[in-house]
């Protein structure tokens, strides 16, 4: 059976390895990948750092002493300001592209008057 001093490591393994990637499968990675690589990176390593500071520093301070629980709100104020600035980021969407053709035009595209285009890609 596990230990219980290790039972704290073996919880924070089951949510890096698991939980959080699993709650990541929610968002549209895929797609964001493609279009925005950086706001992906960013955001996952945001995800583990909160996590890691919450569970290493915040909560412990939180018990620890009036100075140390001064220290766990500021970081919590911190990762609150950080969390803003990663909502403010501004993703790349890719917009249609609409090409008008020639009325006079004797093709077999004549019939069209507007093809839409999308550089999703």
């Amino acid at each position: 059976m596990w230990q219980i001093k290790k039972l704290p490591f073996y919880i924070d393994l089951i949510f890096c390895l698991v939980l959080l990637p699993a709650m990541m499968t929610l968002l549209p990675i895929e797609r964001w990948l493609i279009n925005n690589s950086l706001f992906v990176y960013l955001l996952v390593s945001w995800l583990y750092i909160v996590y890691i500071l919450n569970r290493r520093f915040i909560m412990p301070f939180m018990f620890a002493g009036k100075k140390r629980f001064w220290i766990a709100v500021s970081l919590i104020l911190l990762t609150a300001v950080g969390t803003y600035l990663i909502t403010r980021y501004q993703m790349e969407v890719p917009y249609p592209t609409f090409t008008t053709y020639p009325k006079n035009q004797t093709s077999a595209t004549s019939c069209m008057v507007s093809v839409c285009s999308c550089d999703c890609l």
